[in-house]
């Protein structure tokens, strides 16, 4: 077998372990769970001081359930499509990540989690330069990053950089479920 045929064998095994993890309800749910909060995350920070507006005691607990859910069902008509794109690649790659890392702790006492940071560190990024690049460089300017506002892109390398993360972490979590014995999704 040539090294490109082997390389295109374990992608596949790699890639089935994955599609057969996800496929198991309980991490199907965890999936969909940890995307459907993430994209929450990402579209709520987008208008986190409208949030902080409507926490004052003069509104409603109805009021304030409202505006979150207004606020949720509004991505998609106050963002454009890269930004929706971003939210809702990040989020789902964020779930399979975080599924596939629940996978691995539940069925392995030992070995390295190699990849898990990376996923963090991507979903965070992507998370805080989705949506709209000035809210998302205001937060990165806070950490001393100033000169995102020069980058060609304004800022969406940011979230192209934490998606190219969680694809590295799922990869990297996906492969040490393949060489783990006690993890192996097939024969």
């Amino acid at each position: 077998m040539t090294p490109l045929a082997s390389k295109l064998k374990k992608y596949r095994e790699m890639t089935y372990s994955i599609i057969k993890i996800i496929g198991r309800p309980f991490y199907f749910l965890i999936a969909a769970l940890a995307s459907f909060v993430i994209a929450a995350i990402s579209i709520l920070l987008m208008n986190l001081s409208l949030l902080f507006d409507n926490l004052s005691p003069g509104y409603t607990l109805i009021e304030r359930i409202n505006l979150v859910i207004n606020l949720l069902f509004g991505l998609f008509t106050n963002n454009t499509t890269a930004a929706i794109l971003i939210i809702i690649i990040t989020a789902l790659l964020a779930g399979i990540n975080i599924s596939l890392a629940v996978f691995k702790l539940n069925n392995s006492e030992a070995a390295g989690y190699k990849g898990h940071s990376a996923g963090a560190t991507g979903t965070i990024a992507s998370v805080m330069a989705s949506g709209c690049s000035s809210c998302g460089l205001s937060i990165i300017a806070a950490f001393g990053l100033s000169g995102v506002a020069l980058l060609p892109l304004k800022g969406l390398e940011i979230s192209l950089i934490g998606i190219a993360l969680l694809v590295l972490s799922i990869y990297w979590t996906s492969k040490s479920v393949e060489n783990c014995n006690e993890c192996r999704t097939h024969g």
